[in-house]
């Protein structure tokens, strides 16, 4: 491990995703349409000729295709199947467009509970930057 790394903060994106999922899957998956509280397109990974078993649950982030298997519990992996990336990289993609940071807060603000998302000045180094 390198003294730079710091474990990617999964939580606070996936939290900040449903707030702006509607949004995101409008950007992502522009022809698709709000069916109750599923959002459903055509999958755009494969040929798909008619919308419906693309499916992605605005409540739970939940989403499948039910004619390939394929599925997933949150934007992050959503984004990463949609764009043929790791979660990492997704989850990194995501938190810049939600206008979190992605690492995980350093000892000192995690220590004084300092709010996700990290956006405030990290307590430790008085800078503005992720911790």
């Amino acid at each position: 491990m390198t003294g730079n790394w710091k474990p990617i903060e999964f939580a606070a994106i996936a939290e900040a995703s449903p707030i702006n999922l509607r949004s995101l899957l409008a950007e992502w998956l522009p022809n698709g349409r709000l069916m109750g509280r599923e959002w459903v397109a055509l999958n755009p990974t494969r040929a798909d000729l008619s919308p419906g078993s693309f499916r992605i649950n605005l409540d739970s982030g939940l989403w499948a295709d039910f004619a390939t298997g394929d599925k997933g519990g949150d934007a992050i992996s959503l984004f990463a199947y949609l764009n043929g990336l790791q979660q990492g990289q997704a989850a990194r993609a995501l938190a810049q467009r939600l206008g979190v940071t992605a690492w995980a807060p350093c000892e000192t603000c995690a220590t004084q509970k300092q709010a996700l998302p990290i956006l405030s000045t990290c307590i430790a180094i008085k800078r503005v930057r992720p911790c």
